[in-house]
C-alpha cells in the first residue's frame, strides 16, 4: 500500500502523472467508494495532507474511491492487492480500519 507520496509514485511508475496543487489539501474529507474492493465497501472519513496529487491515472490502475477534491483517493493495481491512498489512513479511525484490512490480505 502506497500512502500519499507512495500512491503518487505508484501512478508515476506505471505511466500516470502528478501535479502540484495551487493550495495544499489539508483536513478531514469524505471518500466515496466507487467500486467493490477488498479494503472498504462503505464511504470513509479520512484526513488529507498533501501538496501534490495524481492528475492522470494509467490504465492498469483502477479508481476505488474519490472525494469532492480528488478523483483518485484510493487506487488499485488491476486484479492485484496493490493499493494506493492519496489521503493519510493512519490519521483516522476509518483509515486505520482500511490499513488493518490491507494487512490481512
Amino acid at each position: 500500500m502506497g500512502i500519499c507520496y507512495g500512491a503518487e509514485i505508484l501512478a508515476l511508475t506505471l505511466g500516470g502523472t502528478i501535479r502540484k496543487l495551487a493550495f495544499p489539501q489539508k483536513g478531514n474529507e469524505k471518500i466515496d467508494i466507487q467500486r467493490e474492493n477488498l479494503l472498504s465497501n462503505d464511504d470513509l472519513q479520512v484526513f488529507e495532507s498533501h501538496g501534490f496529487e495524481i492528475s492522470k491515472l494509467p490504465n492498469i490502475l483502477l479508481v476505488i474511491g474519490e472525494s469532492k477534491n480528488c478523483k483518485f483517493e484510493i487506487i488499485q493495481y488491476d486484479k492485484k492487492p496493490i493499493f494506493g491512498t492519496q489521503f493519510h489512513p493512519e490519521m483516522s479511525d476509518d483509515g486505520k480500519n482500511l490499513i488493518q484490512k490491507f494487512c490481512s490480505l
